[in-house]
């Protein structure tokens, strides 16, 4: 029967391709790489084989006296036919970092070698028992009993395989999940269709097939690598870390923050800056080398750097490397006509002793990034945590929805004086959470969280809720205030429905929407600026009156402030606290009268002395705000606070 050889043709040219994109793309460092690599090579060359087998009286005229070479053929087509199951399985042993599973448990080390191991006996000792296949008195190929030592073989591995990657299959994404499954179903179907069509080769064919969505969904350089940079880049990282906590592995974590990258990106320029990373990635490996120390090593932008090494190793080396690499990166480095001084900080992390889970891990990368370092000596993981917020911060997203869920919020109010009337005439409301657990949670922490994951318009709501409650209060009534402020966070501005949701809110409770001062900042109006527009205009035609929150912060652009319907600009605090400075007095003098000439009421916030009120006063200004008259209270010392001072 003849058989049909255009499957395998396509599967050696399309390996064939596979193998080129391999080394373009540098793929060939790292256990995942190889094991990927040695499993295209197996591919390839049981293809070549299977058409050198079926080929072989065409190219050379089948007698006694070549029957060795014809022999040969075949022990190559089987040894990397089944070699390829055995590979593919070691890929995703490598691919879930699980070598060390394999290394200490006899089962699966049996698992391993023994299939392959049988198929090798079977094929040395076929040219004596014809256990596998023989050539009769024709010389025609005639096919053993023991062939279904080979298929068995395969199977094992096929198996082992689909169990360690179901096991294992929250470490992967959907899309790679199935491209890493989909090799075992297209190896099942092609050799039963092969047993059925004996003529159509398919089954090296569809292992091609399996390999390419691999390549195309799970080896993805464009995805792992940093392009620049030819290492891992920060998704890679991530999956790294994931895969070493799922499987209970120790690792230690070198992390490196380049705190001055953005100062050497203005002198050298981005492709210049690449190349001096590079010098920098070659000297981290130098120094692993020395060392012998194994580590992947990460990108993860802005530049920092991560070094994720065996924990098994002891960790005295680790805290050697990470006070050499401390010490090179404190070195001069020559780069193009510059001599640059580097500013580094250098972490060590020991996993799980200092921290248990990823989602910590990435809490601490984070704050790491934002730590000061004055001393310039390493920095542990664990003291960090000790001395910070790190845990809190942490837990940010369960503290919030915790808070939520038992009404943990509570809104404050901060008096503003006004110089006019001298009296405190309205207040700014600010929510305050107090968590079960940590007490007191900052601001500055639980607000940016918030506008992170979406709670931000769950406590937006709430708070102009509160205050409308307040203001409809028979309390609120007797304290003679004008209005009270409420802030807008950057995300409740960019809400369609922001407008509609306010004025249902006050209509709910028959408030006047000129009791009500919504603040807003000059970020929001940068990053939504038509549907910010939109409801502004819609909120003004309904009688709420407007503030520009912190100016002159960032860079404050007066055409912004003129295509507003403001009524009140707050000066920033960091003119109060440079008040008394000579330059700052000019400045704030003309900003003043600027403002004033655009018909803008003045609010000064940060106010702490009794020097900078009068220098306001004296500047005309119309508001003071700051803790030299109250720190923002809970409502009801607020109303006593008021009351007091009618």
């Amino acid at each position: 029967m003849e058989r049909v050889l255009y499957f395998d043709v396509c599967a050696i040219v399309i390996m064939l391709i596979l193998f080129a994109s391999i080394f373009l793309h540098k793929m060939t460092k790292g256990r995942i790489n190889r094991s990927f690599l040695y499993g295209v090579i197996c591919c390839l060359l049981a293809a070549v084989f299977d058409v050198c087998c079926e080929m072989f009286g065409i190219w050379l005229p089948v007698h006694e006296g070549n029957t060795w070479i014809r022999t040969l053929f075949f022990y190559g087509y089987f040894v990397f036919r089944n070699l390829t199951a055995v590979v593919y399985y070691a890929y995703l042993i490598s691919l879930t970092d699980t070598w060390h599973k394999l290394a200490g448990s006899l089962w699966l080390k049996l698992i391993f070698a023994v299939p392959y191991s049988s198929v090798i006996v079977a094929l040395i000792t076929n040219p004596w028992t014809g256990l596998v296949f023989y050539f009769d008195e024709t010389l025609q190929y005639i096919r053993g009993d023991g062939i279904y030592i080979l298929y068995a073989s395969s199977v094992i591995y096929l198996i082992a395989g689909f169990c360690h990657l179901m096991r294992y299959r929250k470490l992967f994404s959907r899309s790679n999940l199935v491209a890493l499954t989909l090799l075992f179903p297209l190896t099942a179907g092609a050799v039963l269709f092969q047993f059925i069509f004996p003529n159509l080769l398919v089954e090296v064919f569809a292992t091609v097939i399996a390999l390419m969505f691999i390549i195309l969904t799970v080896q993805r350089p464009e995805e792992n690598v940093h392009p620049a940079l030819g290492i891992a880049n920060s998704q890679a990282h991530t999956f790294l870390i994931k895969r070493a906590f799922f499987n209970h592995k120790p690792f230690d974590l070198i992390l490196i923050r380049l705190v001055n990258h953005s100062s050497i990106l203005t002198i050298l320029g981005t492709e210049v800056l690449n190349q001096f990373l590079l010098v920098i990635i070659d000297n981290i490996r130098k120094l692993c080398e020395e060392n012998k120390i194994h580590a992947s090593i990460s990108y993860l932008e802005q530049g920092s750097f991560a070094l994720m090494i065996d924990g098994k190793r002891d960790m005295e080396k680790t805290e050697v490397l990470a006070k050499q690499l401390n010490r090179m990166l404190k070195k001069n480095m020559m780069m193009e006509q510059y001599m640059l001084s580097l500013l580094a900080h250098v972490c060590l992390v020991h996993c799980p002793k200092d921290i248990h889970d990823p989602q910590t891990l990435s809490a601490f990368e984070t704050s790491f990034h934002t730590t000061p370092n004055p001393s310039g000596k390493i920095i542990h993981a664990a003291k960090l945590i000790e001395q910070s917020n790190f845990h809190m911060n942490a837990e940010l997203g369960s503290i919030i929805s915790r808070g939520l869920a038992n009404h943990s919020f509570e809104v404050y109010y901060q008096p503003i004086y006004s110089i006019t009337e001298q009296r405190f005439s309205s207040a700014e409301a600010l929510v305050r959470l107090k968590d079960e657990v940590y007490g007191f949670v900052p601001p500055g922490l639980f607000i940016p969280a918030a506008e992170r994951n979406g709670t931000i318009y769950q406590i937006g709501e709430y708070v102009f809720e509160e205050v409308c409650k307040f203001i409809k209060s028979d309390a609120f009534e007797k304290l003679n205030l004008t209005c009270i402020e409420i802030n807008l966070s950057v995300a409740q501005c960019m809400q369609t429905d922001l407008a509609a949701k306010l004025i249902e809110t006050a209509g709910k409770y028959q408030v006047a929407p000129e009791k009500i001062n919504l603040e807003i900042t000059e970020t929001a109006v940068e990053k939504s600026r038509e549907v910010m527009l939109n409801n502004l205009d819609t909120l003004k035609n309904a009688g709420f009156r407007f503030s520009l929150d912190d100016y002159g912060t960032g860079y404050s652009n007066i055409q912004r402030i003129l295509a507003l319907p403001l009524q009140i600009v707050k000066l920033d605090k960091s003119f109060a606290d440079q008040a008394e400075q000579a330059d700052m007095q000019i400045v704030l003098q003309n900003t003043i009268r600027m403002l004033r000439e655009l018909n803008l009421e003045i609010v000064v916030e940060g106010v702490e002395t009794k020097e900078q009120v009068d220098l306001m006063t004296n500047l005309n200004c119309d508001y003071i705000q700051g803790y030299h008259f109250s720190k923002p209270l809970p409502k009801t010392e607020f109303i006593t606070f008021i009351q007091k001072h009618l």
